[in-house]
C-alpha cells in the first residue's frame, strides 16, 4: 500500500473494512485483529453504530473499490497496519464514516 492512494489496490480485507467504516458511519469497531498488515474478519470484531441527530447518518454502502482516492485517514490507518504487521485494535472510532483515532494492544512490547 505504501505510496498508492487508490481504494482500487485494496486487498479484499482492507476494501471489506473500508466498506464496514462507511456502513457504520458513526460509531466504533471493537476487538479487531490485523495480522501481517490485512484486517481479520474471523473471528468478526463487534461493530458499534452511534445516531447522531441533526447529521446525516444515513451511511450508505460504497464499493470502495471504484478506484476512489482514499482519504487522508484511511491512508493514514492503512499505513499503520503496514508499519506494525500484526496488532490487536481494541477500539477503532469512527466519524462520517472515516477514521479518527483508535486503541491498540500489541504483544512484545512493554
Amino acid at each position: 500500500m505504501p505510496g498508492n492512494n487508490s481504494a482500487l489496490s485494496l486487498s479484499p480485507a482492507r476494501a471489506r473494512l473500508i466498506e464496514l467504516l462507511h456502513e457504520i458511519g458513526y460509531g466504533r469497531i471493537v476487538d479487531l485483529h490485523v495480522h501481517d498488515a490485512e484486517p481479520v474478519f474471523d473471528p468478526p470484531p463487534m461493530a458499534k453504530r452511534i445516531y447522531q441527530f441533526g447529521k446525516d447518518a444515513a451511511s450508505r454502502p460504497v464499493d470502495s473499490r471504484q478506484g476512489l482516492l482514499l482519504k487522508k485517514k484511511v491512508h493514514e490507518l492503512l499505513e499503520i497496519f503496514d508499519r506494525e504487521g500484526s496488532l490487536h485494535i481494541e477500539e477503532l472510532k469512527i466519524e462520517d464514516g472515516l477514521p479518527v483515532s483508535m486503541t491498540v494492544t500489541k504483544k512484545g512490547r512493554a
